[in-house]
């Protein structure tokens, strides 16, 4: 019906594509050099200083919308991107340096944590910067694919060493000491809602998926043996001599993923803390155990409490950062805390 030409006469490197309801194309990926945006006969003319990232919009009978130069002054690369009902546009990558991810007059950086991190960026309808989250540890992370299914907002792809992967005021960690696939689910406004890490081998997600029923499926890269399953059960496939691909099917509402939700009732203090730490707001009635790790992931204090208040001893423990998990059969909860 149609073909257009954009980005002339310098390096592209397209990434992702995707629709909206009325038909219109949204494109995103990385260029160099100065890249004429309009297909037709008009000229919009971007230019990077490096290898940067765009976005651009064309409608549905490939008429130029809009285009836009997003990461400036660092290194951002769009892996996947989709659109929600409202014509919004959700982007996902990696990202390091410290690039300013708002196409428009104001800025927006993110640092990454030491090698490169994950990036979800939200854009409105008109290209708009709405808001930017990270993920990321000292190691290279990445979020590959996303999906969104009405008010969700599903992500794989993969991640090393402890990243926290709720970009809000919470902590909730997965620990790999290689590359392992991971699962998260957002709302429409970023905030984190449930997360799975596969503690596997050189594991990597690649696409995600969604249908009516409430069910993900996701696939990708594998080796040695992983258990797929993020329940307190095991289902788990070996892949052979060189490494395999896999396809997995998660139910939402079914497999027990609840078991990553927040407990915004309970506190732990003082925080930072020399001597002694309180956690507060647990249930008398329900064993919850607590554990202690750095953030490379290596546990160093552990117990199994009951009450609504509940006093550990920290005076070991070195000056520096570490996770406080406390976790029940219905919930798990995550702390930074600094000993100092």
């Amino acid at each position: 019906m149609w073909a257009k030409q954009i980005c002339k006469n310098t390096g592209w490197y397209p990434k992702g594509l995707a629709l909206d309801k009325h038909g219109n194309v949204y494109t995103a990926g990385n260029f160099e050099g100065t890249a004429d945006f309009n297909p037709g006969n008009g000229i919009y003319n971007l230019s990077a200083s490096g290898v940067e990232m765009f976005v651009s919009k064309v409608d549905s009978s490939g008429g130029f919308v809009y285009a836009e130069l997003i990461g400036k002054d660092g290194l951002a690369t769009p892996f996947d991107i989709a659109t929600d009902s409202l014509g919004n546009l959700y982007m996902a990558g990696e990202f390091k340096w410290a690039p300013d991810f708002d196409p428009g007059s104001a800025s927006f950086t993110m640092t990454p944590n030491g090698g490169k991190d994950m990036f979800l960026l939200k854009i409105d309808s008109t290209g708009n910067f709405l808001w930017g989250k990270q993920i990321g540890d000292i190691y290279d992370d990445r979020m590959q694919s996303i999906n969104v299914s009405g008010s969700h907002l599903y992500a794989t792809g993969y991640y090393a060493g402890a990243p926290d992967f709720d970009p809000g005021p919470s902590v909730v960690t997965h620990t790999s000491y290689s590359a392992s696939a991971f699962v998260n689910e957002f709302d429409l406004n970023g905030n984190y809602v449930w997360s799975v890490g596969f503690s596997s081998y050189q594991m990597f997600g690649t696409s995600i998926s969604s249908d009516n029923y409430g069910s993900l499926y996701s696939c990708g890269y594998f080796q040695n043996t992983t258990d797929f399953d993020p329940s307190a059960s095991t289902y788990t496939l070996t892949a052979p001599s060189g490494g395999d691909t896999y396809v997995c099917k998660l139910g939402v509402t079914v497999t027990g993923l609840l078991h990553h939700t927040i407990n915004s009732n309970i506190s732990l203090y003082p925080n930072p803390a020399q001597n002694e730490i309180i956690i507060k707001g647990t249930s008398p009635e329900e064993k919850i155990e607590v554990a202690i790790r750095t953030l490379q992931g290596q546990v160093l204090i552990t117990g199994l409490l009951m009450g609504n208040e509940h006093a550990i001893n920290i005076k070991d423990l070195p000056e520096g950062c570490y996770i406080v998990s406390i976790q029940s059969k219905s919930f798990i909860t995550n702390f930074k805390l600094i000993k100092q």
